[in-house]
């Protein structure tokens, strides 16, 4: 019943080839307006896992009780690439004190910022209160101070600003700038440098490449499948409808997830190749049988008209895109049984990557062939 089914669909696509495509054309605008909805985010660690595992309950009571267990560093060091005369070479100089101790107090004021401790600080609890203007003072204090080991690198040409914070998920880069804004309008002494680190330092990046990354990678896929599918079908037309399904899916899945408000992020570089490379098969069986039903390569060895054959196509084809589309699907959800939440949000995208997929080669893929094949008599 579903084949007889499927087969008057194929029909009525080939009578109305136009209608099918207005059709698909209005499902497409309205994946644009999901698509503009969706927006990206970083990947942190605790959100790689579940709320109710003892690891997370933990943390959440530190955040309750000791406001956060998040922290950044201002790293000052040497800058190699500036050895002038005048250049500080080492960490301990005076200047890099005081520039220290602004970078510490500037901090402060930044939203979300529990406590600042640096070099600065432990040296003018050791000098009662004040801070030591001379360098053989702050030799002498270092030496007597074991806490300062934590604050100096060996080799004296790199510091730290430790800065606790409060709980700052979804604010990582507002933080982020304002420290970098900090340091910015901070001169430091010449032949030295500071910059952030830190776990929300990385969470930013990651969200920053995540957009990129997955427009290359993307894109690299999109004319390699291009070539492949030309070389494979010998033809420019039958090569391009397979791409122009899989790339009108792609967007159809964004849409999607624009709609159920699923955010992309940096696991999901990769989403955009694995759906393509996935999903083209679809719209591959479709095309290749439509060809061979129409050159009458099959059992009865008669050739058939585009209408015709296009039936047969997707009455023969629409079990095998089925039972692929339901074991991609038992494969993907079957990501989201596992603990890392990751996993259960790759696994999401996918599946809606691959059912996007399935329906472009259903509904665009026919009409094209159609409409194709019609602008071929014409001319």
């Amino acid at each position: 019943m579903p084949v007889r089914l499927i087969e008057r669909y194929g029909q009525l696509v080939a009578r109305y080839p136009f209608i099918s495509l207005v059709f698909v054309i209005m499902i497409t605008v309205g994946a644009f307006y999901g698509a503009s909805r969706v927006s990206m985010r970083g990947m942190s660690f605790s959100s790689m896992f579940p709320s109710d595992i003892e690891v997370k309950r933990t943390m959440k009571v530190v955040e309750d009780n000791f406001g956060g267990s998040e922290s950044v560093n201002i790293v000052v060091h040497l800058d190699p690439e500036q050895t002038g005369y005048n250049s500080i070479m080492d960490i301990r100089d005076p200047e890099v004190l005081r520039f220290v101790d602004i970078l510490s107090k500037k901090s402060r004021d930044v939203e979300n910022v529990l406590q600042v401790t640096s070099i600065a600080d432990i040296l003018r609890n050791e000098n009662n209160g004040i801070l030591p203007n001379s360098k053989r003072e702050i030799l002498s204090l270092l030496k007597a101070s074991q806490r300062s080991r934590s604050y100096v690198s060996e080799d004296y040409s790199t510091t730290l600003v430790k800065i606790r914070l409060g709980n700052i998920e979804g604010q990582e880069e507002v933080l982020v700038s304002d420290l970098e804004e900090i340091i910015a309008q901070t001169t430091p002494p010449s032949g030295v440098k500071a910059e952030i680190s830190g776990s929300p330092v990385i969470y930013v990046l990651f969200k920053e490449s995540t957009g990129p990354d997955m427009s290359r990678t993307t894109m690299y896929s999109f004319i390699g499948i291009l070539v492949v599918a030309i070389l494979l079908f010998a033809s420019i037309k039958h090569g391009i409808i397979p791409i122009i399904s899989v790339a009108i899916g792609l967007l159809w899945a964004f849409g999607l997830m624009g709609v159920l408000g699923i955010r992309i992020s940096s696991n999901m570089a990769g989403f955009g190749s694995m759906v393509m490379g996935i999903g083209i098969d679809f719209a591959i069986q479709v095309v290749n049988r439509f060809r061979l039903e129409k050159e009458g390569l099959f059992s009865d060895n008669q050739k058939k008209k585009p209408e015709e054959a296009l039936a047969k196509a997707l009455s023969n084809t629409f079990i095998p895109m089925s039972t692929t589309t339901l074991a991609a699907l038992i494969g993907f959800r079957a990501m989201s049984l596992g603990k890392l939440t990751i996993m259960g949000d790759l696994g999401t995208v996918m599946s809606l990557g691959v059912l996007a997929c399935m329906g472009t080669a259903l509904t665009l893929v026919p009409s094209l062939l159609i409409i194709s094949e019609k602008f071929e008599k014409v001319v």
